[in-house]
């Protein structure tokens, strides 16, 4: 008998269920836009520069709406300051410069950003300060050659490129991000990815090509020369489409600090980079709820043709 009521009771509450499922009418409204515009704040600053006169940019912003289709509002009214933390010192020669959407113009003491130090980053925004701070590397690892791998597949042929790195310093890990750009007949294309990388496992390794990167920018989309394989890219100006024999790869390495990779890693995964990962919230840079990242870095830049005559 028991049994028997514990049935009824099972099939009545999923009747119940089934009832309430599709007796709902009522549209819900989600409220896209229902928290406060945050500040962002992007400020990637060279140790050893060799900029002219010391002077190297950030950009600051507002997150807007979720309908919106700007990628953000610039913020015209902020002072800046850099200081280094164990000297307690400014390092701006001068006020920061506001250049317009977004941008300001940092004129830093000529070889006051150097290795194995850390900086803090104020910046002031309706009176309210947002602060980080930022550990340079202390043992960079330079790009040495960009590598170049081809497959045929499907009658055409793909590209992927690796930076390739001598020995890294044993022991000391290293954290990296990388900037890819392409170049056609002169006019840069900076490749919108964001690509990092550590040395789990790889310190001390001679001659390191990880990662590998599948780049489709890289890739010809057309195979039409000749009656032979010879790949071309279409590219697109003013509205007209022509083909190209070959591109130009810029590859820059910076290293960075384990926060700044931890931010834009976290970035990767919201954004589906490591399909195998979990998905989470970047790790905060900044105090008071700003996003963005600080990172005081040094960079290395190589170039390499693909597809030449």
């Amino acid at each position: 008998m028991k049994l028997k009521i514990n049935t009824i009771h099972y099939y009545l509450g999923l009747f119940g269920i089934l009832i309430t499922l599709f007796s709902c009418e009522k549209v819900i409204k989600l409220d896209l836009n229902k928290d406060d515009p945050k500040i962002i704040i992007e400020a990637a600053l060279e140790a050893d520069s060799l900029m002219p006169n010391d002077i190297q940019y950030i950009y600051i912003r507002r997150t807007v709406n979720f309908d919106t289709e700007i990628n953000g509002i610039p913020v015209d009214n902020a002072s800046i300051s850099l200081t280094d933390t164990d000297t307690k010192n400014t390092i701006l020669t001068s006020p920061s410069s506001y250049l317009g959407n977004g941008k300001y113009a940092l004129k830093i003491k000529p070889g006051s950003l150097t290795k194995n130090k850390v900086y803090q980053l104020d910046v002031k925004v309706d009176n309210k300060v947002y602060s980080a701070t930022s550990a340079c590397p202390s043992n960079p690892v330079p790009l040495d050659s960009i590598g170049v791998f081809k497959q045929k597949s499907f009658g055409r042929y793909n590209y992927s490129i690796a930076p390739i790195r001598n020995e890294t310093p044993k022991g000391i890990p290293n954290w990296y991000q990388f900037i890819a750009k392409k170049i056609i007949k002169n006019d840069t294309i900076k490749i919108n990815k964001i690509l990092v990388d550590d040395d789990q496992n790889l310190d001390g390794v001679k001659f390191t090509r990880k990662p590998i990167f599948d780049l489709n920018e890289f890739s010809p989309d057309t195979i039409v020369k000749n009656g032979t394989d010879q790949p071309k890219y279409k590219i697109a100006k003013n509205g007209v489409v022509t083909l190209a024999d070959s591109v130009e790869i810029e590859l820059t390495l910076a290293n960075i600090d384990y926060k700044v990779y931890r931010y834009l890693f976290n970035l990767v995964l919201n954004q589906g980079g490591r399909q195998s990962a979990t998905p989470s919230n970047p790790d905060p840079i900044f105090s008071n709820g700003a996003l963005g990242y600080f990172s005081v870095q040094k960079s290395y830049t190589r170039k390499k043709w693909i597809n030449t005559k």
